[in-house]
C-alpha cells in the first residue's frame, strides 16, 4: 500500500491516515508516521473499512480518541453477501487476494473457486497459498471427511485434495505457493508475492493465515493480542480484519476464516468473467447471451466433455449463476 500522505497544513486540523483495524465502534489508525491512534467515527454515516485513507483529528490527550472525518475514494471494495444476496463490505483498496488451503482441514474448492471470482470480478491479482506443507510426504495419511466438504464435489462427484486442487489452478495460471508456517519452507517465495501490494489473506478457519502472517511481521502476533484485548476476544483468535506492514514494502490483511463466502455477484451473464477458462471459451458459443447451461452449440460445455475445461470448475459456475440469478429476481431486489 502506498505511504500515507504527509500531514499537509489544512484549515480544519486534520491529517492523513490509514485504517489498519476495526473492533466494535472503534479503529485503529497509522499515521504518516507509524504510529497508530484509537478513532471513532466522526459521523455516524461514516463507515470505515480497514484500507481505507482517511482524515483524522488527532486525540487531544494521551489515552483519548481521535476522530475520523473524511473517507477520501476507494478504489474498490472487498464485499460478501448475506444469505438474501446484501453486501457486505469488508476492506477497500485491495491490489491482491491470497487465498490460502492446506492439506488440515480438507480444502474447500468451492470456497476457492468463489474468491478467485472476486478477485476477477474486482479486478485483482490472486494466487493461491498451500499452507502446511510440512504435513505432506511424512508418512501422514490424509484425514478423509465423512461428508463431502460441499456440494460441489457431490454435483462434480468428486472431492480433490489440495495436491489436485493445486495442480487444476496452476494449469489456469495461477501462481501456486507451497509453504509452511511450522518449518518456513517457501515464506520467500510468498514474501516475494506479497512485496509492494496490498494482500488480503482469506480461506478458511484452521488453514493457518494467522500463522503466515506471524512469520512474515514478528510484531503481527503482539499487535493481535492488542486488538483482541479492546474488543473482549480471545488472543489467539483472528475476530477482525487486521492490516500489517511488509518489511518488504507493501501490506497484508488478515482475515477470519470463514465456512463460507460468496462475492456480490453481477447479472447471470456476466459470472463467466470470474471464471477465465469460461471466459476465454464463451466467445466461440452460438449466443452471444450464452449461460453455458441448456443452450444448444455452447463451446463452453463442449470444452467440459472433452475435459478442456475443468467438470468441478463448470459446477461451481453454474452454481454461482443460479445465485446471482436467484438475487437479480425483481423481488429479491426489492427484499434487499
Amino acid at each position: 500500500m502506498p505511504p500515507v500522505d504527509a500531514p499537509a497544513s489544512r484549515p480544519d486540523a486534520t491529517v492523513a491516515g490509514l485504517v489498519v483495524a476495526r473492533y466494535r465502534r472503534e479503529f485503529l489508525v497509522e499515521d504518516a508516521h507509524g504510529q497508530r491512534h484509537r478513532c471513532l467515527a466522526g459521523r455516524r454515516d461514516l463507515r470505515p473499512l480497514v484500507g481505507d485513507r482517511i482524515r483524522f483529528s488527532l486525540p487531544g490527550h494521551a489515552g483519548d480518541t481521535g476522530r475520523i472525518e473524511h473517507l477520501e475514494p476507494r478504489e474498490n471494495c472487498l464485499e460478501r453477501i448475506d444469505s438474501r444476496g446484501r453486501a457486505e463490505p469488508l476492506a477497500a483498496n485491495l491490489t491482491q487476494l491470497v487465498v490460502v488451503i492446506a492439506t488440515q482441514p480438507p480444502p474447500d474448492p468451492l470456497l476457492v473457486d468463489r474468491y478467485l471470482c472476486a478477485a476477477r470480478l474486482l479486478d485483482l491479482s490472486a494466487c493461491v497459498v498451500s499452507n502446511k506443507a510440512d504435513l505432506t510426504g511424512r508418512g501422514r495419511p490424509p484425514i478423509i471427511p465423512e461428508e463431502p466438504v460441499n456440494r460441489i464435489e457431490v454435483a462434480a462427484g468428486t472431492g480433490p485434495g489440495a495436491g489436485e486442487l493445486l495442480a487444476e489452478y496452476r494449469a489456469l495460471g495461477y501462481e501456486v505457493i507451497e509453504c509452511s508456517a511450522l518449518d518456513g519452507a517457501g515464506l520467500e517465495a510468498l514474501a516475494r508475492r506479497l512485496a509492494g501490494e496490498v494482500s488480503s489473506l482469506v480461506g478458511q478457519s484452521g488453514v493457518g493465515k494467522s500463522s503466515l502472517v506471524n512469520r512474515l511481521v514478528p510484531a503481527a502476533a503482539q499487535a493481535v493480542g492488542e486488538v483482541s484485548a479492546r474488543s473482549g476476544e480471545g488472543r489467539h483468535t483472528t475476530t477482525t480484519a487486521l492490516a500489517h506492514r511488509l518489511a518488504g514494502g507493501g501490506m497484508v490483511i488478515d482475515f477470519p476464516g470463514v465456512r463460507g463466502y460468496s462475492p456480490p455477484l453481477p447479472p447471470p451473464a456476466r459470472v463467466q468473467q470470474g471464471f477465465c477458462e469460461i471466459e476465454r471459451a464463451a466467445p466461440d458459443c452460438r449466443f452471444a447471451n450464452c449461460l453455458h447451461q441448456d443452450e444448444p452449440d455452447c463451446a463452453v460445455k463442449r470444452a467440459v466433455a472433452e475435459g478442456a475445461i475443468s467438470a468441478r470448475r463448470y459446477a461451481s459456475y453454474l452454481d454461482l449463476v443460479r445465485l446471482a440469478a436467484k438475487f437479480d429476481r425483481p423481488d429479491a431486489r426489492r427484499r434487499g
